[in-house]
């Protein structure tokens, strides 16, 4: 994790939790125990590093390839885009080894989960030499919103918001996690949708993005076909676009 921060910084890439920026959240959240607050950080220390690493080879890319873009999201300008927001499906931290921070789409009724986005902001210069996402976006008031609809009731819940303030210039990287625990949702298991927001509250400014990829941690070993023919590979971790996200909430 030291070589790929120190990668990271070498081309001005550095990525913050929204927490480090001073961000707050309110709306529906769960807290995470005091206990396992260390091993929470130390985490997101990890995973702060290693995507700061990756957009960075991104950037070192599109920075070669003369490509500003890098897939991020709206308004777009002449294929140049300044903002963009992507999320993951839901970890399971804190179980007993050797599942520890285990990634799964299928947790139980009152089993503590994380959801996290990450928010990417351009810092490669626009067409023609114009202000990067960073300059664009600096000093502006933000807001990054977690909403979950329950797709067996067709009911929304109660979404979080994290709000805050960008500096002057604003990182290429901001994570913002959430944590949730679902009811236990009795015989009939419960499906859910997450779709993750970003919106600039300046009126004068109105970027916004949604998260539109998500990186899926879970992986699927395949079923142990029995029959004749090609069997089925196992599927990795990789990205889903443009899916939803959903999982599915049981009675354990």
């Amino acid at each position: 994790m030291a070589e790929e921060k120190t990668f990271a910084a070498s081309l001005g890439i550095e990525a913050f939790t929204a927490k480090e920026l001073g961000f707050t959240l309110s709306g529906k959240y769960d807290a995470i125990p005091e206990d396992k607050k260390d091993a929470y950080l130390a985490i997101q220390e990890n995973i702060k590093n290693a995507a700061a690493s990756r957009i960075a080879a991104s950037v070192q890319r599109a920075a070669t390839a003369k490509d500003p873009g890098l897939e991020m999201g709206g308004p777009v300008i002449s294929g140049y885009e300044y903002v963009d927001i992507m999320c993951a499906s839901p970890r399971k931290p804190w179980l007993s080894p050797p599942w520890i921070n285990l990634p799964h789409k299928v947790v139980a009724g009152n089993e503590l989960i994380v959801h996290r986005a990450a928010l990417l902001i351009n810092p490669l210069p626009g067409p023609g030499g114009t202000p990067t996402g960073r300059h664009v976006l600096g000093n502006r008031d933000v807001r990054v919103t977690f909403n979950l609809l329950n797709v067996t009731t067709a009911t929304p819940v109660d979404p979080a918001f994290w709000t805050g303030s960008f500096p002057g210039l604003p990182p290429v990287m901001t994570l913002f996690d959430w944590v949730i625990v679902h009811p236990d949702p009795g015989p009939n298991p419960q499906i859910f949708e997450l779709n993750v927001t970003f919106d600039c509250l300046d009126p004068e400014q109105p970027y916004a993005a949604f998260a539109t990829r998500w990186w899926d941690l879970d992986t699927d070993p395949g079923w142990p076909w029995f029959l004749p023919g090609p069997t089925v590979p196992p599927v990795f971790p990789q990205w889903r676009n443009p899916a939803p996200l959903r999982y599915l909430v049981y009675t354990e």
